[in-house]
């Protein structure tokens, strides 16, 4: 993969007891550098993108949160094609 470009608005829900839950929905771009016995070619790839996650603030660090989230960045039916990911995150407020 060349590169991968996405943009997600997300909503969220409230926090409850340091856990919550939310929902993205956005568009993605996908570049893939493919070499094979024909040569060396770029294909694109774009379309609509989702996320669905799990973020939780630790008590002891009140600015520290891990996530957990799912994304299905790319969905193409006529070419065959889909990417998806699972991804593991930290995240720390300095306000």
């Amino acid at each position: 993969m060349r590169n991968l470009t996405s943009l997600f608005l997300r909503y969220g829900s409230p926090i409850y007891r340091k856990f919550r839950g939310y929902l993205a929905a956005g568009y993605s771009y996908a570049t893939l550098d493919i070499t094979d016995a024909s040569g060396n070619y770029f294909q694109d790839h774009k379309g609509f993108s989702y996320a669905i996650s799990l973020e939780e603030n630790l008590h002891t660090f009140k600015n520290i949160s891990f996530t957990l989230e799912y994304a299905g960045y790319i969905d193409d039916d006529t070419e065959n094609f889909t990417m998806s990911g699972i991804s593991a995150g930290f995240r720390a407020s300095i306000f």
